[in-house]
């Protein structure tokens, strides 16, 4: 089966420019959970950042790999 263009242009799963590559990934609700990029052979989970969501699909916040929170929204 195949998808509609417009689909596809919306499933961005890796984009590769000059040395760098970001990574998305996407829970069974098709939210972003996660975007870590690589950069001159650094490991993405270093760099990853973590998308939370509430029950209702709105975005909560944005963590570092940490755990520190790097955006809360109320």
């Amino acid at each position: 089966m195949t998808m509609p263009a417009r689909v596809l242009k919306t499933k961005l799963l890796g984009v590769l420019q000059l040395h760098l590559c970001t990574t998305y990934t996407y829970n069974h609700k098709n939210e972003s959970t996660v975007r870590g990029y690589t950069a001159n052979s650094t490991i993405w989970k270093a760099n990853a950042v973590q998308f939370v969501y509430d029950e209702k699909s709105h975005l909560i916040g944005k963590y570092n790999a940490d755990g520190a929170p790097l955006v809360e929204y109320v």
